[in-house]
């Protein structure tokens, strides 16, 4: 039910703009958007892919690094007594299973924001230079899949921090797909490209205010904490040692190199969120009217560089 009511809600908001876009395309014979934009959003589409893989990694390097400082704290401790010794053990455990939890976090949040994969794979289909009548359904199966996207997205992350779910924007392809047949096939492209943009901002805006929430406050605020509950460990470590070997520091140098790194990378995954918005927000405003562009947007070229860094600095991250 709630389905065909969106649908429903959808086809009242959309309908009524594919006509008039429709009308204007019969009268001047030419498309709704310019070769030149067409071609922006094409470089949109590719400078953002793979982009939603990138904050799951410092989730994945927390729960790495706090299983590190917990067994360096069971290093530290004395084993005077039997209990030390089966209290240790234990914690040994926990440390292991809180990283698996982490890694396990990390996925879903992979999974969870496929969203920005499936909807820049949705983009790639939509200004391809090749668009014709069977891309029709290839659209409209990724529509499908990116609804689904955003229902994982919701159970994941929304909906258990109160959150208003995101709306369902997929369905709107089929809608435009749908309203738009019949004219020829790079009008109909011209046409499903421009109003799909421009409807997937709001989902785009509230996607970035997550990873910057994320990312930007809560993660990195938790990595810098660590640091200095880190220092603190290593000092105990070697006050009741004595003297520390070089397994002890070699390892607490990792902990501290994946913990900067990890800082890093969700400074460039924040930052990169941050351009995305922006991007995206003067994509829209460019698609807005017809018009050749005399230079590529800046936004989407900046955009590009932070986020070929990000994938750079995830690169290293998993090498280490």
């Amino acid at each position: 039910m709630q389905t065909k009511l969106l649908v429903e809600r959808v086809s009242t908001i959309i309908c009524p703009l594919i006509c008039g876009s429709l009308l204007a395309v019969l009268h001047s014979g030419c498309a709704v958007l310019t070769k030149t934009q067409v071609g922006e959003v094409a470089t949109f589409a590719q400078a953002t892919k793979d982009y939603g893989t990138l904050p799951g990694e410092p989730i994945k390097m927390y729960g790495n690094v706090l299983a590190l400082d917990k067994l360096l704290q069971v290093s530290a401790r004395r084993y005077e007594v039997p209990i030390a010794l089966t209290n240790a053990w234990l914690e040994m455990q926990t440390a292991l299973k809180r990283g698996a939890e982490f890694d396990a976090i990390a996925t879903q949040a992979d999974q969870a924001l496929a969203i920005l994969d499936t909807y820049s794979e949705l983009l790639t289909k939509l200004s391809s230079d090749d668009f014709m009548d069977a891309l029709d359904k290839s659209a409209q199966d990724l529509g499908g899949a990116l609804d689904k996207d955003i229902a994982q997205y919701n159970k994941t992350f929304r909906e258990p921090r109160g959150k208003d779910a995101l709306k369902a924007s997929g369905s709107i392809v089929a809608e435009i797909v749908r309203g738009a047949g019949g004219i020829f096939i790079r009008n109909r492209q011209a046409v499903w490209l421009k109003e799909y943009v421009i409807k997937a901002d709001p989902l785009i805006v509230a996607l970035m205010d997550d990873i910057h929430e994320l990312l930007g406050k809560k993660l990195k605020a938790d990595f810098v904490s660590f640091r200095d509950r880190l220092q603190d460990d290593f000092m105990e470590e070697a006050r009741v040692s004595g003297k520390l070997p070089l397994s002890t520091v070699l390892t607490v140098s990792d902990i501290i190199a994946k913990t900067d790194k990890a800082i890093q990378l969700c400074d460039a995954a924040d930052t990169s969120a941050t351009q995305y918005a922006q991007a995206h927000s003067e994509l829209v405003k460019e698609l807005m009217e017809r018009k050749k562009l005399k230079a590529h947007i800046q936004e989407i070229i900046t955009l590009a560089n932070e986020i070929k860094a990000a994938r750079k600095l995830k690169n290293i991250s998993q090498d280490q």
